[in-house]
């Protein structure tokens, strides 16, 4: 805390008189100073151990010039009219206490009506004090100890007269009773020092009032409070709560006279040099100083300064630069508590009599208001206050309102106030409680705040946006013209902001912007209004100017978006820098418009006065058919464009967006030749150029569709592209996503989302794994291995390709799967029966699109061995369920758009292997040449695609792939063991080689449409023969054989892999 309270409490040690009469036991008749010492005069001690009990009358009586203090227990019990300590009038002397002072009485409310809660008033007794001088009085007052009192029309401390000394309050005060007052006091030749607790509870109580002047400081470093209710936070259910309840309390802190020496509401300093005690000087250990917080619970003010019946001043706080008379470091605090009550925090003034400061009032802490349904208001500076400035750098604030007939505003100032200057670094809200309520941040209605200069936080929220009824600033009643002043702060420095609509009144009006943001509505009055935005301001929603001469500029990197109405006068609009206004022009029939730098959008049609773009600026031109939108400019006078000035162009719409558009029309048009075209922001889908053909006094764009070639498609792409164009004005989002995209590659990623799945991933995957399977039938035998009976076969693979895109689509394909299958020998070969489950995978482009499929299969086959030559037959049934995913990333208007159709569709599988091989050979090496057949076909269902919207979604018909490819091979190996004749084990590697010729068959083409779209067809590859090779390990026993195959083949011209082993079992 500040050296200002030096001389409030460094000078009043706390001591026992130097000479005096000390009471060390137990009394229950009154003292008094004049006959304490056997009879004769002397201060009066009162020890620890000490004691004053009474049933009526005044415990101590300073009857002469001599102190009195209390360390021990005085208590006056059920008696109306009695005193603890009281001064008569004409004494001097100091009045201390450090122990207790009890006034009470034997009542206590009691539930009378079985509510749960008490009834009955809060005290039955009257007229009690804790301390009082009854006079004139000389001397120091302070309380250390504590004061507790019940009783109507009492008081903690009351001085009834002038008191020429210092009013010092570090302890507690409490008082209960109607009318109570904790601290109160008249006339002060002195400083006054509130710290601890002082409270007042009762109807019209009051926690501290001075209604005389103080001729000295008034500084308060605790808490005050006051209220009439019985509980002070509201219950979850009120409707048990009685009147006498809900009774209202007076203000928390009243000050009704002179303050010479100023107001200071302090906190304790902070602690950053631990080896110091006293880091503010004042001489008062750091530790025992508290904070202020003045409150009030109910519809009273928390903190109140003025007089119904007289003009007051508050003087200079000292030891401040500022030098203002009023200053608030800590809190005040206006609760209403309870539904349908006001609550005000600080109110100045609007009692009769006028209230002036020295210099203005400085908030650095927290003064608010809180109300349920009702009027709250933080700051309420009424008719007669002189208040030269007013600074926030802490926080004012006013949460309540919520219906159409209440209003939350942090800073008031009433008709007949005087309030010229406002600067805010701190922050200024008002929060409306619902939808109806009205929210002012700042209303001024005496008209005379000039100036508001804001380097922090000003808003009005929580009522319906846009209902006019969130209001930052209001200063409609200022004839006179008035400046708001949003000023540019340092690095690192939180941005300011100004949150909600600016009124102005019908005066010349400034708004000037440097730093930070503005979002709401500005409202101009009639005369000749400026507005400015500089440095990288950012202001959004409208401006409305009156019928005067107005100017708006933009500079630096600030931007305006939103509409601008310029009331049909001589106006002006000023753009440099690299600024940016983007929107809407109205009521501009009479506006210039210079654009020296920086960038106008305007994209709806405006009509202006002349026109001028720079050699630096941009002209932002929206191309658009439907009626009032677009840029259109209708120039009654000249339109020039200085050489190198830029027309940025942008597309509106995709449909029906090829075409002439006319943005333009002037009296005189100049420069055209020196306009450069810029078209970065065109989709890529289309291109544009001004039209050579257009009149003399008129500029219009030419656009049109590329062509296929032009924007790089494939034959899938090119052949799906119409359809896909048609499609995009079915959903604003995805058409918004089009429009965004200027790029080349982002827009050929985004035609292959728009594409089904037809490359032919779907059947290879079922294909690469059912072949897979299918050699397990053409394995050769071991030749120790024992036939007979019961053979079961299990196994696991798992496979995967890559194609390139090509003309068609890329894709990536993995699949896995476990087999099993059961095997009897016949004398003539063998038969089984084999079940498979594969899964398969793959994305066509990228993750964002990609189909799974789950395949059951069931296959009987036949193989048989005779000396060399071996032969096998097997053929399947399955079916497959496919999952698809298609999925559109992109940004429309700014914001991310991620779409998703997503399809189920379910086949038929159906393939065919056989084949014959030789194998000849030594002991331990072999060749064998093979020649086998194989044919797959799968026939899918067609399907609809949900999620995605009617821009992605597509109905896609049936389709029918098929295969048949004649393989020749031939292998070669090493028998490592299992050819001799006493072996029971057998080991061998082989590795195969050969062509797989696709005889016949063919990739479904794949037709679809979008919802009421055309048909279109996309054709697959054709399937390409290709080498193939495989290299397997195969061993075992008589009563069990493993093998292991590691296989790839040549497929797309992509090398496409397998894996797969498998176990035999005899039984």
């Amino acid at each position: 805390m500040h050296r200002y309270l030096l001389a409030t409490t460094a000078v009043l040690a706390i001591s026992a008189p130097a000479a005096a009469k000390t009471v060390s036991d137990a009394r229950t008749q009154p003292l008094r100073t004049s006959t304490i010492n056997n009879g004769a005069p002397d201060a009066i001690v009162i020890d620890e151990d000490g004691s004053v009990v009474l049933t009526a009358g005044t415990a101590v009586t300073m009857d002469s010039n001599h102190a009195v203090t209390n360390d021990g227990k005085i208590s006056v019990g059920n008696a109306n009219g009695g005193r603890g300590i009281a001064a008569l009038a004409g004494t001097s002397g100091d009045i201390v206490n450090t122990g207790t002072i009890t006034l009470d009485e034997s009542y206590e409310p009691e539930d009378e009506d079985n509510d749960g809660d008490l009834d009955g008033p809060f005290a039955i007794g009257s007229n009690r004090v804790g301390i009082s001088t009854q006079g004139a009085h000389t001397g120091n007052i302070r309380n250390d100890g504590t004061i507790a009192v019940q009783g109507n029309d009492s008081a903690g401390i009351r001085l009834e007269g002038p008191l020429t000394g210092k009013l010092v309050h570090d302890g507690t005060t409490g008082v209960v009773g109607d009318r109570s007052v904790g601290v109160e006091a008249g006339d002060i030749a002195g400083d006054v020092r509130l710290a601890g607790s002082v409270s007042a509870r009762g109807e019209d109580a009051i926690g501290a009032r001075f209604a005389g002047d103080v001729d000295g400081a008034l500084v308060v470093q605790g808490t005050v409070s006051a209220t009439g209710y019985r509980k002070t936070t509201a219950p979850g259910n009120t409707s048990k709560l009685d009147d006498d309840d809900l009774l209202q309390g007076g203000s928390a802190l009243s000050i009704e006279g002179d303050v010479t020496g100023g107001i200071v509401l302090a906190t304790a300093p902070a602690d950053t040099d631990p080896a110091d005690d006293d880091e503010d000087s004042d001489g008062i250990p750091d530790k025992t100083e508290g904070n202020a917080a003045v409150v009030s619970y109910g519809a009273a003010p928390a903190m109140s300064i003025g007089s119904a019946n007289r003009d007051i001043s508050i003087g200079s706080v000292a030891g401040t630069a500022s030098g203002y008379g009023l200053v608030v470091e800590g809190v005040i605090a206006g609760r209403g508590v309870y539904s349908g009550v006001d609550a005000t925090g600080l109110s100045i003034g609007g009692l009769g009599g006028a209230v002036s400061f020295a210099n203005g009032i400085g908030i650095a802490g927290t003064v608010s208001a809180e109300a349920r349904g009702a009027d709250a208001t933080a700051i309420y500076v009424g008719s007669g206050a002189d208040v030269p400035e007013l600074r926030v750098s802490g926080t004012v604030s006013a949460k309540g309102s919520g219906n159409s007939a209440t209003t939350s505003t942090a800073i008031l100032i009433g008709q007949g106030a005087d309030l010229p200057l406002l600067r805010v670094s701190g922050k200024v809200e008002a929060v409306a409680s619902g939808d109806d309520g009205t929210a002012h941040a700042i209303r001024d209605t005496s008209g005379t705040l000039a100036l508001i200069e804001n380097s922090g936080a000003i808003s009005a929220t929580g009522a319906e946006e846009g209902s006019g009824r969130n209001i930052a600033i209001d200063l409609a009643a200022n004839t006179q013209g008035a400046t708001i002043r949003q000023t540019q702060v340092a690095s690192g420095v939180a941005a300011p902001a100004i949150t909600g609509d600016i009124r102005f009144g019908s005066g010349s009006d400034v708004l000037d912007v440097a730093d930070g943001k503005v979002s709401g509505a500005v409202f101009f009055g009639a005369g000749n209004n400026q507005h400015k935005l500089s440095g990288d301001a950012v202001q959004t929603g409208s401006v409305a100017f009156g019928a005067g001469n107005d100017a708006m500029s933009l500079a630096g990197s600030s931007v305006f978006t939103g509409s601008a109405d310029f009331g049909g006068g001589a106006d002006t609009l000023s753009l440099s820098g690299s600024s940016r206004f983007s929107g809407s022009l109205a009521g501009a029939s009479g506006l210039t418009v210079n654009v020296s730098g920086g960038t106008l959008d305007v994209s709806t049609p405006a009509s202006i006065s002349s026109l001028s773009v720079g050699a630096s600026g941009h002209l932002a031109v929206t191309l658009d058919k439907d009626a009032g939108e677009g840029t259109y400019y209708d120039v009654a006078g000249t339109a020039s464009f200085a050489e190198g000035a830029t027309l940025s162009l942008r597309l509106a719409s995709v449909a029906d967006a090829e075409g002439n558009y006319v943005i333009l029309d002037a009296g005189t048009l100049e420069g055209l030749d020196g306009i450069e075209t810029d078209t970065d922001m065109i989709p890529f889908m289309f291109k544009a150029s001004l039209s050579e053909d257009a009149p003399a006094n008129q500029l219009s764009v030419d656009v049109a569709r590329r062509t296929t070639a032009e924007l790089g498609l494939n034959r899938s792409q090119a052949g799906a592209y119409d359809a896909i164009y048609a499609a995009l004005a079915n959903d604003e989002d995805v058409e918004g996503v089009f429009l965004g995209i200027t790029n080349g590659d982002q827009f050929r990623q985004a035609v292959r989302q728009m594409v089904p799945d037809h490359a032919g991933g779907s059947f290879q995957g079922v294909s690469l794994g059912a072949r897979t399977f299918a050699r397990q039938v053409s394995e050769p035998q071991s030749p120790v291995y024992t036939l007979g009976g019961l053979d079961v076969i299990v196994g696991t693979g798992a496979w995967g390709m890559n194609k390139s895109e090509g003309q068609t689509a890329a894709y990536d394909l993995g699949g896995f799967g476990f087999t099993a299958a059961g095997e009897v020998d016949t004398g003539f070969g063998s038969l089984g029966a084999q079940v498979s489950w594969l899964w398969n995978e793959h994305t066509n482009g990228s993750a964002s699109h990609r189909v799974q499929s789950d395949t059951y299969e069931l296959a009987g086959y036949w193989r048989g061995k005779w000396g060399g030559f071996a032969a096998f037959a097997r053929g399947s049934i399955g079916t497959v369920d496919f999952h698809g995913r298609r999925t559109l990333k992109g940004a429309a208007d700014g914001e991310a758009v991620e779409l998703s159709a997503l399809s189920e569709w379910s086949g038929t599988l159906v393939t065919f292997n056989g084949g014959a091989s030789f194998e000849g050979g030594g002991k331990h090496f072999f060749f064998r040449p093979a020649v086998t057949v194989d044919y797959a076909r799968l026939d899918e269902d067609g399907y609809t695609d949900t999620g995605g919207g009617e821009a992605l979604d597509l109905m896609v018909d049936s389709r029918k792939s098929d295969e048949f490819a004649v393989n020749g091979g031939l292998t070669l190996g090493v028998d490592f063991t299992g050819t001799g004749r006493r072996d029971r084990n057998w080991f061998r590697i082989e590795g195969e080689g050969g062509w797989r010729e696709i005889v016949d068959g063919s990739l479904g083409a794949t037709t679809a449409r979008f919802e009421d779209g055309e048909d279109f067809t996309l054709d697959a590859d054709e399937l390409e023969s290709g080498w193939y090779a495989r290299l397997r390990a195969l061993g075992g026993s008589e009563s069990y054989q493993l093998s292991g195959e590691l296989g790839a083949e040549d497929r797309m011209g992509e090398t496409a892999y397998s894996l797969r082993g498998s176990l035999r079992m005899a039984f």
